[in-house]
C-alpha cells in the first residue's frame, strides 16, 4: 500500500510541476535559471523510484513509471535544449544593422533605403 501512495504522490507532484512549467512557457516567461523546476522534477523522480522499491503493485508501478518518464523527459529535454541568452542584437534607439531581405512579392529590400526616415521594425517569431 505504501508503494501505491508513493506512486500517486509522485505522479501528482510531477503533473503539478509540468502544469506550472507549461503556464510559464506559454507566457514566454521562462526564467534563466531553472533550478526550481529541476529540483521539483528530481523530487518527483525520487518519489517514483521510492515507489518502485516499496512494491507498488501493477497500478502503482504504472503510475510511478509514468511519473518517472515525465520527469526524466523534462530533465533530459531541458538539459539538451539549453537556449543561449545574451544581450539583444537590436536595441531601440540604436542604428539599424544593414541587411537585405526579400519582400512578400519576391523583390529585394535593402535596409539602407530607410536611412533618414522614421520606421517601425517588427519581428515575428512563428510557433508552428
Amino acid at each position: 500500500m505504501t508503494g501505491l501512495i508513493l506512486a500517486i504522490a509522485s505522479l501528482l507532484f510531477v503533473l503539478a510541476t509540468w502544469k506550472r512549467w507549461l503556464k510559464t512557457a506559454l507566457r514566454q516567461a521562462v526564467p534563466d535559471r531553472l533550478v526550481g523546476f529541476a529540483l521539483s522534477m528530481t523530487a518527483g523522480l525520487g518519489l517514483a523510484i521510492a515507489a518502485f522499491f516499496s512494491e507498488p503493485g501493477v497500478i502503482g508501478g504504472s503510475l510511478a513509471a509514468v511519473a518517472a518518464f515525465m520527469s526524466l523527459f523534462w530533465l533530459l529535454a531541458t538539459a539538451a535544449g539549453k537556449q543561449k541568452t545574451g544581450a539583444p542584437k537590436i536595441v531601440v534607439g540604436q542604428p539599424l544593422p544593414a541587411y537585405t531581405a526579400l519582400n512578400e512579392d519576391g523583390s529585394s529590400f535593402d535596409s539602407q533605403s530607410l536611412a533618414g526616415a522614421p520606421y517601425l521594425l517588427k519581428f515575428f517569431r512563428g510557433h508552428w
